[in-house]
């Protein structure tokens, strides 16, 4: 649902939604969204990202809808619902038209955020709206088919003002048996000072475990290739192993402005541990992450 107010509020604020399917070999993510500068100009953009490149399409904030009720979201010709999604783009280097129909969503317990998320002035909250579902149907992109039949989906979303202005994030949910991971460490700015701070879930077996700052979780250390984080006996880690990152544009002060680069389908090793017994290590082929410190570019 829609979290912001448009065209009546002022100063910087954006929000999307960040939507991946994935075949056995082959990844697109899909990241609809709006933002609004500080003087007040508000647009709407459609985000693409393959194993092969990325692209960003604007609109008009006119040609954006979206439901504060449920997951519904036009933006021009696209529509994304909890139901699949409708995508209808033509341009110069870029056509894409197809519609990817979505199985019942792996929801959270709870919100990801936690007491977090009451907190007032955060620049950046973040939602898991589907750890992992099934999908059908595909996209003709560039005259490439993807066929997501019997594939896999993971939706979530950001809104607030500004990304965090260091921060890394990783999600698989093509591991062995079942298994999905999603991990952020991020900079996080309270009033004058900042503190480190990790939300993360990990389904292993159909049971979700979840780590996080107002649990007790730290991150032990992070950066470019990864990270480790422990909470009380959890352990969980994340290792970059390689992959092709392309650049997207993300928000500073409302302002997408701001180039991070992400691969939405590289190599990373995550191993899960409950005290001394190791719960799992697999390798995903098709996971996402990303790393970015503002003012630099990372891809690994």
């Amino acid at each position: 649902m829609l979290q912001g107010k448009l065209g009546r509020d002022t100063g910087p604020y954006f929000e999307g939604w960040y939507l991946k399917q994935q075949n056995s070999n082959q990844t697109v993510a899909l990241i609809p969204g709006v933002s609004r500068r500080e003087t007040g100009e508000e647009m709407a953009f459609l985000q693409i990202i393959t194993s092969e490149g990325a692209w960003q399409v604007d609109y008009p904030i006119t040609a954006f809808r979206a439901s504060r009720k449920k997951f519904w979201v036009q933006v021009g010709e696209n529509y994304f619902t909890s139901r699949g999604a409708w995508i209808k783009v033509e341009q110069p280097g870029l056509k894409i038209q197809g519609k990817i129909g979505y199985g019942p969503f792996t929801s959270l317990h709870y919100d990801i955020m936690g007491p977090f998320g009451l907190l007032p002035g955060l620049e950046c909250r973040h939602g898991v709206l589907s750890m992992d579902h099934w999908l059908e149907g595909g996209l003709q992109i560039n005259g490439t088919w993807y066929d997501f039949s019997r594939g896999r989906g993971y939706l979530e979303k950001d809104w607030g003002s500004s990304f965090p202005q260091k921060y890394l994030w990783s999600q698989s949910n093509d591991l062995p048996g079942g298994n999905c991971v999603m991990l952020a460490v991020a900079q996080v700015p309270l009033g004058p000072l900042a503190i480190t701070g990790c939300i993360g879930v990990v389904i292993y077996r159909g049971r979700q475990y979840r780590l996080g700052t107002y649990l007790g979780g730290r991150a032990e250390s992070w950066n470019s290739w990864g990270g480790v984080v422990t909470q009380g006996k959890l352990r969980l880690e994340a290792q970059l192993l390689g992959g092709e990152f392309y650049p997207l544009r993300a928000p500073i002060s409302g302002s997408m402005e701001r180039e991070i680069r992400e691969s939405s389908a590289c190599q990373v090793a995550y191993r899960f541990w409950h005290g001394d017994k190791l719960l799992f290590s697999s390798v995903s082929h098709q996971a996402g992450f990303e790393y970015s410190e503002l003012g630099e570019n990372h891809s690994g």
